[in-house]
């Protein structure tokens, strides 16, 4: 998908509407202003690396922080899968990359630090993007007891897709969910973020394999159908 941040602010607002008029909740998306090459820089000096290119395109050209939840609990009544896509979030600052990476790095520490492990070696070779549960790197002590990452993975033969971390055991631990951070935040803004806060209920909206996210799959149509969302670009 050829990246449109517009696109993907207005396939956010589209299902923060619908789910209002259902009865949910889903505050006002906010948008914080671009960042500048040196926002940029004094970041990447408390990193101690690089951003990955995806993710400061977005953070340069289009906002430094975004921020889009909602939820709504009597989706429960939907038959399954759709029953479990009861909330949605996408959570991103630049502000908060030091802490939600010194959370990982606090999980491979001490929990996944073997790279030769099948389950830890996703948890290696990876920057943070945004989280779920606990760890949204908005304490100002890292806290990394409660959340599963979405991240991207470093030197991927040139390309960094986006996969998600699971630190509780669920087969979706390192699956890859796009091609890169853009076309992670349209394929997700295309189901909702579904999952972004509780961190497993975008399991059923992944194609088989290591294709990621399927907006135009038959569990993502069913799903836009049954909340009445229209995404007249998808």
């Amino acid at each position: 998908m050829a990246f449109n941040f517009d696109r993907f602010v207005e396939n956010c607002e589209r299902f923060g509407e619908a789910v209002r008029q259902l009865g949910g909740s889903s505050p006002p998306i906010r948008i914080g202003p671009p960042a500048t090459e040196k926002d940029v820089a004094d970041i990447e000096l408390h990193l101690a690396r690089t951003i990955p290119s995806s993710l400061r395109s977005v953070l340069i050209n289009h906002a430094r922080s975004f921020s889009f939840e909602w939820t709504r609990a009597h989706f429960q009544l939907l038959p399954h899968p759709w029953k479990h896509a009861q909330e949605g979030r996408c959570l991103w600052s630049l502000e908060w990359l030091p802490a939600l990476n010194a959370d990982v790095r606090e999980w491979r520490r001490s929990v996944y630090s073997d790279p030769a492990d099948g389950y830890a070696k996703h948890w290696h070779g990876v920057f943070a993007v945004c989280a779920t549960g606990l760890s949204d790197g908005a304490s100002a002590s890292t806290d990394f007891s409660g959340g599963d990452f979405f991240a991207i993975k470093d030197n991927v033969q040139g390309d960094e897709p986006v996969v998600f971390l699971s630190h509780d055991g669920a087969f979706v631990n390192g699956q890859r969910l796009a091609d890169s951070f853009q076309d992670f935040l349209l394929r997700w803004s295309s189901i909702g973020c579904v999952g972004g806060a509780s961190g497993w209920a975008f399991e059923y909206f992944i194609a088989d394999g290591q294709a990621g996210f399927d907006p135009a799959g038959e569990i993502a149509v069913k799903f836009r159908e049954l909340l009445g969302v229209q995404l007249p670009n998808l």
